[in-house]
């Protein structure tokens, strides 16, 4: 009986689909994803283009956290409302109580989330030089002159 041997796509990579896109999901980079699989980069790379399957669940994966980014961008740009907690220690009679505030607590908008968001989503009317755009050619008709 001859033994073949299986690849590393069928090791390392066919039964880890799902922990590739949580690992994605997490933000980690192709060279950690690779180091997690015990395979090089360059190896990651060339199964992304061989199976769709791969190339799909890094895809998942990196879809769920620029998601998550893109929401946090957002919501800075908008500012948005945060409970905070503050712990404080108080000693009565020798006894130490601990007592946590809560404190309803306004975030203003972030200029720079304003800034970046709108130029990336509204180009045209956002770019730092829009005049770039200006036609300043002249055009002159002189058959009645």
């Amino acid at each position: 009986m001859i033994n073949i041997a299986k690849s590393k796509y069928e090791t390392n990579i066919k039964p880890n689909l799902d922990k590739i896109t949580e690992w994605a999901s997490n933000g980690l980079n192709d060279i950690q994803i690779a180091s997690n699989l015990k395979i090089s980069v360059s190896t990651l790379y060339n199964y992304q283009n061989e199976h769709l399957e791969f190339l799909e669940a890094l895809k998942k994966g990196r879809e769920i956290v620029d998601n998550k980014v893109e929401n946090a961008l957002l919501k800075r740009a908008l500012g948005y409302e945060a409970i905070e907690e503050v712990s404080e220690v108080k000693i009565v009679n020798g006894n130490e109580n601990k007592l946590i505030k809560r404190n309803k607590k306004h975030i203003p908008a972030d200029v720079g989330a304003c800034i970046f968001w709108l130029k990336n989503r509204q180009k045209a009317k956002w770019k730092d030089n829009p005049q770039d755009d200006f036609d300043n050619s002249i055009n002159i008709d002189i058959k009645g002159v």
